[in-house]
């Protein structure tokens, strides 16, 4: 079985556990299909990992020893650390009842994986899931509006800096160009730099006149 759609590079796929006979049996269905897999045996490190990487596919087990994977999936989904196109399962060490699928859901996780775990299943749903996730993510870097603030992306903000440039100069009038850096600590990391493009855009949109077009030059 294949990826139906061909892809330019490996696909990604973070497993969060600390069950060494649950990352074995998930590699050894992932490994064949070409899938590149990751580890992360808590909640930290699948933090840290998705933070510097984040991956096509998650897949977490519903306990781990710094949290549940409940919360974490609603971690990711709430703060924006994965895109809303990147499928997360959470793995459950017996089979899943209605009320785990329920929960799983309001956790915003996309799947249950029981045990024992389904190999062809898990296998036919990554291959619906993830290229539907490239596919995203590409129309995501084609589009001209930054997924973190809502403001202008670079290709955005070029294309909407033209159009303001052509009618300036049809009317004759002044054109001038702001640049905002907000100041971060040093070791502020990622969470640090976003909250401060949230809050410089906020603060742009407020005070804007007609006409302003702002933009974010470059992700966090």
């Amino acid at each position: 079985m294949q990826l139906r759609a061909p892809v330019a590079r490996p696909v990604d796929v973070l497993i969060a556990s600390t069950h060494e006979w649950t990352s074995r049996s998930l590699a050894s269905i992932l490994a064949p299909h070409g899938y590149v897999f990751y580890r992360a045996y808590n909640r930290a490190q699948t933090l840290r990992r998705i933070r510097s990487n984040p991956p096509d596919a998650i897949i977490v087990d519903e306990q781990l020893p710094d949290g549940d994977g409940y919360t974490l999936c609603r971690e990711l989904n709430e703060e924006n650390l994965v895109s809303p196109s990147t499928p997360v399962f959470l793995a459950l060490p017996r089979s899943p009842t209605r009320r785990d699928r329920l929960a799983a859901l309001q956790a915003s996780a996309w799947v249950c994986l029981g045990d024992p775990l389904d190999a062809e299943e898990l296998t036919a749903m990554l291959e619906v899931f993830v290229p539907a996730k490239l596919e995203a993510d590409q129309a995501r870097m084609r589009g001209l509006v930054d997924d973190v603030t809502g403001v202008y992306n670079l290709r955005g903000l070029t294309r909407r800096a033209e159009e303001l440039a052509a009618q300036a100069s049809r009317r004759h009038a002044a054109l001038c160009c702001v640049l905002l850096k907000p100041e971060i600590e040093r070791g502020g990391g990622v969470d640090v730099a976003r909250s401060a493009a949230l809050v410089t855009a906020s603060h742009c949109h407020r005070a804007a006149l007609h006409g302003p077009a702002f933009g974010r030059d470059r992700p966090a």
